[in-house]
């Protein structure tokens, strides 16, 4: 059975997980969270859009460590919304770390997941939970790219990856939670916890390379480079937060002992991809002034935002010397929960490539 743990409201354009076409018939699962009235909203929808699939149950459940526990009890996998991670997340981590329970979430703040790996990990490996954060748009497209570019290179050419390079292309507005979660993440950590949790490496289970990364001085300063094949690119808003992951994939599966990854933004040119790379730089120093951070709250975050149309697109590009081939992959993006499907689809019918993805 699944459980989906929802916080947010929800629309009707959410209300259709993306693994309601794409799964068995039989498939047993579940909404949960503290509304009724909410829940049974989404579930008659689902009814109306797959008459033909197992209907949802409704759980109650508060949050809290007693309820989430016994919420991953009754179900083998778990799928939570509830963000900031960093201020809610950790009740149902823990229930699913303790109880052997399958794990997955949306969140893209990798100081929660720092932590939640320093404290539950082992619990993890003891009860044979496999855990699986930042399983959406952040971070699960670039480390399945990265993991099949380097499996490819692997099996043709029986060589290490030098490294991967992503390009992304985002067409999209910031959803309410991701808002949300910016403007709270500092309120959940403190600075410290931030930087630390963003070095390379940092919650890769080994030392990352000691080799000289192939990112030049002048790139780290104006956020622009020139790849072959890719073009010119800039900084990416996620960038930070997929590398994180990408190399505990490494970590976990040694991808190459100079292994390097980097993820950017198409650019139009060098002006603006260099605009942005300081724009971006500037409202990060700014998100850490307090009475900037309640200025910026001050106003109304729409937590429903219509998410139609929006897209992202990825080139991954992976160099063994002078060996170069892309993977591409482009998909719409939905909103939370149907992003999430993504994540599902890949546990139930992909869960021994994930099983190596990223396990503890």
């Amino acid at each position: 059975m699944i459980w989906w743990f929802l916080e947010q409201p929800v629309t009707q354009e959410s209300s259709q997980p993306n693994i309601s076409p794409k799964v068995s018939l039989h498939l047993r699962w579940a909404l949960a969270g503290r509304s009724a009235s909410k829940l049974e909203a989404v579930a008659a929808e689902c009814k109306t859009f797959n008459p033909d699939r197992i209907q949802p149950g409704i759980e109650i459940c508060q949050l809290n460590d007693e309820d989430l526990s016994a919420l991953a009890k009754k179900t083998k996998v778990l799928i939570t919304t509830v963000g900031p991670y960093g201020l809610y997340g950790e009740h149902a981590f823990k229930a699913c770390a303790e109880n052997g329970t399958h794990y997955l979430d949306a969140t893209g703040e990798v100081p929660y997941v720092a932590k939640m790996i320093q404290k539950y990990e082992s619990a993890a490996k003891a009860s044979g939970a496999l855990m699986f954060p930042q399983i959406a748009i952040e971070s699960a497209p670039p480390d399945v790219i990265t993991w099949l570019l380097v499996k490819m290179i692997k099996e043709r050419f029986s060589a290490p990856t030098g490294e991967v390079v992503i390009s992304q292309e985002l067409v999209s507005a910031p959803s309410g939670g991701t808002l949300l979660t910016v403007f709270s993440i500092l309120d959940a950590f403190t600075i410290k916890e931030i930087t630390s949790s963003l070095k390379p490496y940092a919650i890769s289970p080994v030392p990352g390379p000691s080799t000289k990364s192939p990112v030049s001085l002048l790139t780290k300063l104006l956020g622009v480079r020139t790849v072959r094949d890719l073009g010119l690119l800039t900084t990416s808003l996620a960038g930070t937060s997929d590398a994180a992951i990408v190399h505990r994939s490494w970590g976990l599966q040694s991808y190459g002992p100079n292994f390097h990854f980097s993820e950017y933004m198409k650019a139009r040119n060098y002006l603006t991809g260099t605009f942005f790379h300081f724009a971006l730089l500037m409202g990060s120093l700014l998100l850490a002034i307090p009475p900037f951070r309640a200025w910026l709250r001050g106003g109304s975050i729409n937590l429903e935002r219509d998410r139609q149309g929006n897209s992202i697109g990825m080139i991954g590009l992976s160099i063994r010397g002078l060996l170069r081939r892309m993977w591409r992959g482009r998909r719409a993006l939905g909103l939370l929960l149907e992003r999430l499907g993504m994540g599902v689809c890949m546990l139930l019918l992909g869960c021994r490539l994930l099983r190596r993805l990223r396990r503890f």
